[in-house]
């Protein structure tokens, strides 16, 4: 069985990903802990393979752009309250990803794996993991659950 939908894939590949790919977190790591955020393992396995990706596609009715880039988010991020209200919602620590839609919403990840996407006080489920949430983000293969 494939990983990704063959949509998502091919978007992803033309973006810079590629199978194995790893990148070296340990800068935003770093910044996590001076920042005395929440940071785990799973968020830290989805970074290191997909990290620094600007994923930008037309899906046939409009523009798609979002950043998985902890460093950038991390930098810009200054809305501890919404976080905190997030994990509250989905009764666990979170870790910060990057933005979709250009900064207008937030991605984070549960320590369970669970990827969700926040705009001010909406949350929603786009994936119990992250290949569930690029699949969803690039090919809207399932639908998004809203948070209460």
């Amino acid at each position: 069985m494939d990983r990704f939908s063959k949509s998502t894939d091919a978007v992803l590949r033309k973006c810079g990903w590629s199978s194995g790919r790893s990148v070296d977190v340990s800068e935003y790591t770093r910044l996590f802990h001076g920042k005395k955020l929440h940071y785990h393992k799973s968020a830290e396995s989805f970074l290191m393979e997909f990290d620094r990706l600007h994923i930008s596609f037309h899906n046939g009715f409009r523009k798609i752009d979002f950043y998985i880039d902890g460093i950038e988010i991390l930098k810009a991020f200054c809305n501890y309250h919404r976080l905190l209200d997030y994990e509250n919602r989905i009764r666990m620590d979170a870790t910060l990803l990057g933005e979709a839609e250009v900064t207008q919403n937030i991605l984070i990840m549960g320590e369970n794996g669970s990827v969700y996407e926040g705009c001010d006080d909406l949350l929603w489920l786009i994936g119990n993991n992250g290949d569930e949430a690029l699949d969803h983000l690039i090919s809207g293969t399932s639908a998004a659950v809203e948070v209460p």
